[in-house]
């Protein structure tokens, strides 16, 4: 019984991560045809800091990586279209992403392990 239920719960997160991963391919792509640079690398210097200094804070780099999936996964939600957006630009949207992700890093409460 255990073992099916097993195979239930994995088939939906393997399909998931199949999709983000997906979607992660096609944006580095997009990120790479595009005429202007869309994310600067001081953002990903910026990100970097952000997973160093909770790893600071926090215990194990375990906790750390999961907040930083965490916010990775949630930070799609930066590609839903604004309420007055009637033309849909991609590229803005791309350019947005990591600050929302590092946004989601910062504000997730379970940033220190209390003991």
């Amino acid at each position: 019984m255990r073992n099916n239920t097993q195979r239930n719960v994995n088939l939906p997160l393997i399909l998931a991560g199949l999709l983000v991963l997906a979607v992660t391919i096609y944006l580095g792509y997009r990120i790479s045809v595009s005429d202007r640079r869309l994310i600067p690398i001081s953002v990903i210097a910026m990100i970097a800091g952000a997973i160093f200094e909770g790893k600071r804070l926090s215990d194990r780099w375990s906790t750390v990586l999961w907040i930083a999936l965490g916010a990775f996964i949630f930070s799609f939600f930066a590609f839903i279209p604004g309420k007055r957006e009637h033309h849909y630009n991609l590229e803005n949207h791309i350019a947005m992403f990591p600050y929302f992700m590092h946004l989601l890093m910062q504000l997730y409460p379970g940033r220190v392990d209390c003991a």
